[in-house]
């Protein structure tokens, strides 16, 4: 790393966000998979309320960071794309929004690939 790029904490990077949401039954809501080995977030399906179990869930939104608590030691991290925009996660993947002030978001999403930020 370059000696003219100033050493950052994560947390003057990120900032947890917890756009909690209450689930109605009759509505429809998009859910997430986060893959493994940084590559990134899918859409895992789309179903209506009544087929979620935990009633509250976490709203996401494009450029936003999020991690598996599970699986993070294995890659289990990205940004959320454009497509994923309003789709929920449970309280097991944390989220937090970018500090575009000091970091581009789609470098950081680049580092968080390397071997040197996940170990």
């Amino acid at each position: 790393m370059s000696e003219t790029w100033p050493k950052v904490k994560l947390d003057k990077l990120l900032t947890p966000v917890q756009n909690l949401v209450s689930i109605n039954d009759g509505s429809l809501y998009k859910q997430v998979t986060v893959r493994m080995h940084n590559r990134g977030l899918i859409l895992r399906q789309v179903c209506f309320g009544k087929e979620i179990k935990t009633k509250k869930q976490y709203q996401i939104q494009a450029g936003q960071f999020l991690y598996s608590r599970i699986d993070a030691r294995n890659g289990a991290m990205g940004l959320v794309p454009p497509e994923l925009e309003g789709a929920i996660v449970s309280n097991d993947f944390p989220v937090f929004d970018i500090n575009c002030h000091i970091i581009d978001p789609q470098f950081f999403n680049y580092y968080i690939s390397t071997e040197t930020f996940i170990s």
